[in-house]
């Protein structure tokens, strides 16, 4: 069967509302710069970012944080390098910090340090998942950022998934995978009920022109989204 104008521009209008995701993506962003850069700052100080000891392999990320600095036109970063000469306090340089750079930064601290992040906040998220799906996560943030396809697209990024996930036919490469791991990293539960009753009411306005094993969506999605435990 042939695929009509109408239905090709359907399917572009659906792409650019299904990114709704990135709401949530971001929530997710802002909750981990403030639970890094207050472990970081109350356990090592304000400047314990700067230090390699307190890291795994701390250079690449100390070149990517001074070039962020440099491009960074924020009125906050020029006040700190004018005063403080360039000294800048961690909940100040995380702040510009992108999403992928803020993944490696938590990929690069010991893993004690780690434990600690994801025990306090993320409880149901052991360290090996949480540091998978921050990666995965900023880029389908880069993505959506970027106003790039969602649908019907390979995913170079695949969620690490436990047993569990992949006895319910989750598909790492599908974006549903994502969709799967970001329902553990938002405690708000009205906040995620609220975010699944929206994309239900989406796939329901597009169904006669998207598929959805074409995103990774099984049947049941609604329900495996909504399980705790």
């Amino acid at each position: 069967m042939d695929t009509t104008f109408e239905q090709l521009l359907a399917l572009y209008e659906f792409d650019r509302r299904f990114r709704i995701i990135m709401e949530v993506v971001e929530q997710v962003e802002i909750s981990f710069r403030t639970h890094i850069s207050y472990y970081i700052a109350h356990t090592y100080g304000a400047l314990g970012h700067l230090e390699q000891e307190h890291f795994r392999n701390h250079e690449v990320f100390l070149i990517e944080l001074e070039k962020e600095i440099k491009r960074s036109q924020e009125i906050f970063i020029k006040h700190h390098i004018e005063k403080y000469e360039g000294k800048i306090p961690v909940w100040v340089a995380i702040e510009v910090l992108s999403f992928g750079a803020l993944s490696k930064l938590f990929s690069n601290m010991k893993r004690d340090d780690q434990n600690h992040i994801a025990k306090s906040n993320y409880r149901r998220a052991p360290v090996i998942y949480l540091e998978s799906w921050l990666k995965c996560l900023s880029y389908i943030r880069n993505i959506c950022a970027h106003y790039g396809r969602l649908y019907n697209r390979p995913l170079t990024s695949k969620p690490r998934l436990d047993r569990k996930s992949k006895q319910l036919g989750i598909e790492q490469g599908k974006i549903f995978a994502h969709l799967y791991v970001l329902k553990e990293l938002i405690p708000d539960r009205n906040k995620w009920t609220d975010f699944v009753t929206r994309l239900e009411a989406l796939l329901t306005e597009y169904k006669d022109v998207i598929e959805l094993e074409r995103i990774g969506f099984p049947e049941d999605w609604e329900s495996i989204l909504m399980m705790r435990g």
